[in-house]
């Protein structure tokens, strides 16, 4: 673990509390968050060294950015996106990674995802045609890596384009992790040459570090699940903080109730087993990424698993700590709420949705045909 940068995370999370109503309000981070941040070193713990980044292990990755989520979850989700979006441009050709932070190593990078955006295959790179949802961050980026499909077909691309190529639609309106700004991108016919686009599945292999050979979807989402879990720690000790000292309307102190005790404890649990999950796990992929290539689908399915699993157990325990904390919960100048809303919202992610990544390591467990899956 680097405990340089879970340090700096942990210092930021009272300037993080302090703004997260600013953030919800605004829906988007603050401008001096992201200063914060990028001054912190924490928008480059997946860069390339070669660019002055930490190449910093996916599971330390996870446990920093579930730090920074107990302050702010819709910054720490940002943070972590910055974060995973280095990772996938370090798998681009190195002549997109030249161009992106040669001449500005702290640039942020965002995504965008267009299930009816199109490419065409034009001389020399493709142009670029659609409207691409849920980029969060999209405010502070330099750079976007969009995902589109192929007018001939075929398997889909990521495509490298600047900030200035899209236009930022307004559209992000939500009851929860407001603050992310994860609003859709117009791009109308920008043309995007060959060096900034791969195919989906392809790898760089420009790096030893086994965290660039995480597969997205099998691994890379537990930095989401780190959201929820560290913004569920956030709301437990939130409640632990308001509970010492209330009194009843009798006159009883609270902390004395054995139901409130109960609730604290089995949550806090939940949470422990939800950390060590993630940990175990992303520390077994990066060894075994050690000795080979890629990942075996028996340590992705269990990774799909449990980072689905692992944010269940943060929704049921902030559900549990919202409904222990009674009626204060519930005005909006608290922070509890917030935190109950942002786990939610969190959870509602597709690439941490139990029903899909349950379904696959059940599958494979009992021999049952698997089907297309993302891995």
């Amino acid at each position: 673990m680097n405990t340089e940068l879970l340090e700096a995370a942990r210092d930021l999370i009272p300037g993080l509390r302090d703004r997260s109503g600013r953030c919800e309000a605004e829906r988007r981070v603050p401008p001096e968050t992201v200063a914060d941040l990028i001054a912190c070193g924490l928008t480059r713990m997946t860069q390339p060294k070669k660019f002055g980044g930490r190449e910093l292990a996916w599971h330390s990755l996870c446990e920093v950015i579930a730090e920074l989520a107990k302050g702010c979850a819709s910054t720490a989700w940002v943070c972590a996106v910055f974060n995973e979006f280095n990772h996938r441009v370090a798998n681009l050709p190195m002549a997109a990674q030249e161009e992106v932070w040669g001449e500005n190593d702290t640039a942020l990078i965002c995504s965008g995802n267009g299930p009816a955006a199109i490419s065409t295959e034009v001389e020399g790179g493709y142009r670029l045609t659609g409207e691409f949802q849920f980029s969060s961050g999209c405010d502070h980026a330099d750079w976007h890596v969009l995902t589109a499909r192929q007018k001939d077909g075929s398997n889909p691309r990521f495509h490298l384009i600047p900030g200035k190529d899209r236009t930022i639609l307004d559209d992000w309106r939500v009851y929860g992790m407001a603050g992310t700004g994860s609003k859709s991108l117009r791009v109308e016919d920008v043309f995007v040459p060959r060096h900034r686009t791969a195919l989906t599945r392809e790898w760089g292999n420009h790096y030893d570090a086994p965290m660039y050979r995480m597969p997205q979807f099998s691994a890379n989402g537990f930095v989401l699940a780190a959201v929820c879990i560290g913004a569920a720690t956030g709301a437990l000790d939130e409640l632990c903080r308001g509970m010492r000292e209330r009194s009843s309307r009798f006159g009883e102190k609270i902390a004395s109730f054995q139901s409130l005790q109960l609730r604290i404890a089995e949550s806090a649990a939940e949470l422990d087993a939800a950390k060590r999950i993630m940990r175990e796990d992303l520390a077994a992929s990066a060894a075994y990424l050690e000795e080979n290539p890629e990942l075996s689908r028996e340590l992705m399915a269990v990774n799909k698993r449990d980072m689905a699993f692992g944010t269940i157990l943060a929704r049921r325990a902030v559900d549990r700590l919202f409904y222990a904390a009674g009626a204060q919960a519930l005005f909006l100048d608290g922070a509890l709420q917030q935190q109950f809303r942002d786990v939610h919202a969190g959870a509602a992610q597709l690439v941490l949705n139990w029903d899909i990544n349950a379904s696959v390591y059940g599958k494979l467990a009992l021999g049952v045909d698997l089907g297309p899956v993302r891995w």
